[in-house]
């Protein structure tokens, strides 16, 4: 009975990891950093990109106390890894972080680009806000 429980412990482990992996994956492939296994294409997606970190963040918080080492040390490696990389992607300038869907119209006003450039910024400014309390300690816990 004892190894037929840490075969499911070891079980949930594996499961709970691949849902990990599975949003680091679905991150990278919306800032550009892997190609798109369905277009072939390299595609970016910042919203799309902040959407799996966001949920990896609501994750971390829900799961809190309840994971083994190696879940919670994966866990904090690829939000910080996703972190980092998003900052890098929403620096560049603008004309290089537009997102690449074959829905998006090419005759976007002025407005629509300030007001997206407005909100790249401010993501960037909430990251390197939350990076810095990551490396001063607060979150590490």
């Amino acid at each position: 009975m004892n190894q037929q429980n840490e075969e499911n412990i070891d079980l949930d482990e594996m499961m709970f990891l691949s849902i990990l992996y599975s949003f680091h994956a679905a991150a990278m492939q919306s800032m550009g950093k892997v190609v798109n296994p369905m277009t072939g294409k390299t595609e970016r997606n910042l919203e799309a990109a902040r959407g799996s970190i966001d949920a990896m963040l609501m994750l971390q918080k829900k799961t809190q106390g309840n994971l083994s080492e190696r879940e919670d040390g994966t866990l904090k490696q690829i939000i910080n890894e996703l972190q980092l990389n998003f900052l890098e992607e929403a620096k560049k300038p603008t004309e290089e972080t537009e997102e690449t869907t074959a829905t998006e119209d090419d005759t976007s006003s002025e407005d629509e680009e300030e007001s997206k450039t407005d909100d790249d910024n401010f993501a960037v400014q909430c990251f390197e806000h939350h990076l810095q309390r990551i490396r001063v300690g607060i979150l590490t816990r």
